[in-house]
Order: structure tokens, then sequence, then C-alpha cells
């Protein structure tokens, strides 16, 4: 499994975290710009849920 796959998963702050630990892969501008994107999906998608929690408790029920 790779990296983004684990971001995607929901560990998109252990993966960033180790990437900077472990000074795995920091250079590689598009792979940093792929884990920038998704941590900005992972906020946009908690912000929406956070906002219209009762709305998507009412589709669900």
């Amino acid at each position: 499994m790779s990296l983004h796959f684990f971001s995607l998963a929901g560990g998109i702050i252990g993966a960033l975290l180790s990437m900077l630990i472990f000074r795995h892969k920091i250079r590689k501008k598009v792979f940093m710009l792929a884990q920038i994107v998704i941590l900005l999906l992972w906020m946009l998608s908690t912000y929406y849920v956070f906002t219209n929690f009762e709305t998507i408790q009412k589709v669900i029920s």
C-alpha cells in the first residue's frame, strides 16, 4: 500500500509527520503537493460534516 492511500484513509497527520521526521520524499514536490491536497480535502470534508451535521443525520435516518 502507498502513503497516499493511507493518507486518504485517514492517516494524513501521521503521514505528514512521518515524512518530516524520517525525511521521506520531502524533496519530491509532486509528492508533497499530493499530500497537501489530501490534507485540504480532509479539512474541507471535516468542516462540511461539522457544519451540516443535522442535515446529514436527517438523511441517514
